[in-house]
């Protein structure tokens, strides 16, 4: 029900602060560690408004999960591809059956974006497990950083 303008507004900057944070996680992480306990209560909370943003746009949620892991103190980024690979598949789920229900959903397209996900999702962990921490770092950073700025292009 949202303007699309309102929440495109909005995209470049989160995905920005996501990439950042990812960036410079084990900063934060150890900034973190010293002066907030980003558990219980917080780390809940954080992880819901992350989950609600991806049931809402899934745009750049990837890498919003990336950065939520990150900040948690995550350090193992073949663990975090595969929590985020697991949590993106739930969220999407159940903003599938939400759409479904509401009768939005256009089933053609939506079934090949289902399947080029999949698809995309096993290539990725596949060649993520390949590649050394630091590569699938700089990568993440890369797409992070491109994707940001082609939501802030668009948009303008």
């Amino acid at each position: 029900m949202t303007p699309a303008s309102v929440f495109s507004a909005f995209i470049p900057w989160l995905l920005g602060f996501a990439t950042l944070v990812f960036a410079l996680g084990n900063r934060i992480s150890a900034w973190s560690e010293r002066n907030v306990k980003a558990e219980g209560f917080t780390g809940n909370f954080a992880t819901l408004l992350v989950c609600v943003y991806g049931g809402y746009f899934n745009g750049g949620l990837r890498i919003v999960l990336l950065a939520l892991f990150s900040a948690l103190g995550m350090r193992d980024i073949n663990l975090m591809n595969g929590l985020k690979n697991g949590m993106s598949f739930v969220i999407s789920g159940v903003s599938v059956v939400t759409f479904a229900l509401a009768g939005i959903v256009y089933w053609p397209q939506a079934l090949l974006m289902m399947a080029a996900a999949t698809i995309g999702g096993d290539s990725g962990a596949i060649v993520a497990r390949r590649l050394s921490a630091s590569a699938v770092c700089a990568i993440v950073v890369c797409i992070g950083v491109a994707t940001t700025i082609v939501f802030a292009i668009r948009d303008t």
